[in-house]
């Protein structure tokens, strides 16, 4: 089967929120804004964007300044690892599928 650029960019993003929702339980919220999918997973919200499939968590936000409690740098901290695993297996999955990649 031979594909053209639209219907292989459908195929990625139809595949990377299979294996978000299999592998990571992900959940789509609906909250769908423009090129980017909500998503919650694990108690981090965030989205994902359909343009370069990444995967960011509200929480990842650097906490600058002091007074900052354990509970919340250990949150900042969960979110960062887990969008960096995320990310590492989305493109994995990405680069698993390039032989699929239509020709110029």
């Amino acid at each position: 089967m031979v594909m053209n650029k639209t219907e292989y960019k459908k195929l990625q993003i139809t595949e990377v929120i299979k294996m978000l929702e299999n592998d990571f339980k992900a959940e789509f919220t609906g909250d769908d804004e423009g090129g980017c999918l909500g998503l919650e997973l694990n108690g981090f919200y965030g989205e994902l964007s359909r343009r370069d499939f990444g995967v960011y968590f509200w929480d990842t936000t650097s906490l600058s300044g002091n007074g900052w409690n354990y509970d919340e740098i250990k949150r900042q901290k969960d979110a960062v690892a887990l969008e960096v695993e995320v990310n590492e297996s989305i493109q994995s999955l990405l680069n698993y599928m390039r032989y699929l990649e239509p020709a110029e």
